[in-house]
């Protein structure tokens, strides 16, 4: 769904909202082989959300002349004073979005992986990790107070998991409901454009990226084969605040 708004009174915009729903027999995040999967002769045991999908999805962009200066709204004014203060644009894109879907991994415990005939069949050998099983009535999310800080919390419940006891674990390899954190971000910018002669001005930018210096979280360790590190979150998803000043002359 989009909403443009034209450009009139010195503002024009987009708002851009995507809903999503992606699944798939083939996720890649534990299978070796995409199109083999867990188990060639079950394909429904595979069927789950895809790793890259991001069910909310939310990206505004827009450019707003500031009314202030010759021909605007206010401090309508000429000379000197009317190129300092007017000739100004504000301008950003920001998005926001759902994390992806996060899946536990568990160490391979299924007899069948073993041999040429496993390899074809059951999604590459020994190696390919296997899906625990999940514990019913116990939450996914960790739960803490406050802020989540990654240096005293957990993002995952280790306790909602178990290893598997029969050939593959009862949990999907990605989970629903469950998600990597979510992501914002803002990216702004200031312009001043001003008038010297007839064919000659001046265009001063100042963009910032990551304007707000928000920081975004990666996802946790979800392997039940390191429960020292499960859910636990050591890395981020983005960059710290980055800006830019920038001098055009056009003539």
């Amino acid at each position: 769904m989009s909403l443009n708004k034209r450009f009139s009174k010195g503002l024009g915009g987009t708002v851009v909202y995507t809903f999503s729903k992606d699944l798939t027999d083939t996720p890649n995040n534990f299978a070796t082989q995409d199109s083999v999967g867990r188990n060639l002769y079950d394909r429904d045991l595979n069927k789950t959300y895809a790793s890259f999908d991001r069910p909310h999805s939310i990206a505004i962009g827009f450019n707003y002349e500031l009314p202030f200066g010759p021909g605007k709204m206010w401090l309508n004014a000429g000379g000197a004073l009317g190129k300092i203060i007017g000739g100004w644009q504000l301008n950003g894109i920001l998005t926001y979005r759902s994390g992806v879907y996060l899946g536990v991994s568990a160490p391979q415990t299924n007899p069948l992986m073993n041999g040429t005939v496993a390899v074809s069949a059951f999604g590459g050998g020994a190696a390919t990790p296997q899906t625990p099983d999940r514990v019913v009535g116990v939450p996914i999310m960790a739960s803490w107070s406050g802020k989540f800080d990654p240096a005293k919390n957990v993002y995952a419940n280790i306790n909602a998991f178990a290893l598997p006891a029969g050939y593959f674990g009862t949990a999907s390899q990605t989970l629903p409901g469950f998600t990597s954190p979510f992501y914002s971000n803002e990216d702004l910018g200031l312009a001043k454009k001003t008038k010297i002669r007839e064919r000659v001005g001046i265009e001063l930018r100042l963009e910032a990226f990551n304007a707000l210096n928000r920081v975004v979280f990666g996802s946790p360790a979800l392997n039940l084969a390191t429960p020292s590190t499960f859910g636990k979150i050591t890395t981020v998803a983005n960059t710290a605040r980055n800006a830019q000043l920038a001098i055009k002359v056009t003539f």
